[in-house]
């Protein structure tokens, strides 16, 4: 928190497009992708919290939120690398 060109990125997806993901991506059983899903982000939600005492997912705490569910992965990193260019430049 405390450099100056730190970008603070959160990706989101609604659970559908999760789930496609987890299988296609990484190889899990559709039937477990959700409960697994909701495994991970129980921990990403405590992890963060705990070490930033902040609460996940506030708007206002990023400077860019992208929804992969609706942008493939290739346009995302695209979009991050872009806005990561402008903060080097500022």
């Amino acid at each position: 928190k405390d450099y100056p060109k730190v970008l603070k990125l959160f990706c989101y997806s609604d659970l559908s497009h999760a789930v496609t993901r987890c299988v296609s991506e990484y190889g899990i059983a559709k039937e477990s992708a959700e409960m697994e899903i909701k495994r991970v982000n129980r921990n990403r939600i405590h992890h963060y919290e705990y070490y930033t005492g902040e609460k996940w997912g506030e708007p206002h705490r990023y400077d860019l939120m992208l929804n992969t569910g609706a942008l493939d992965l290739k346009t995302a990193c695209q979009l991050v690398r872009g806005v990561y260019q402008g903060l080097e430049k500022a």
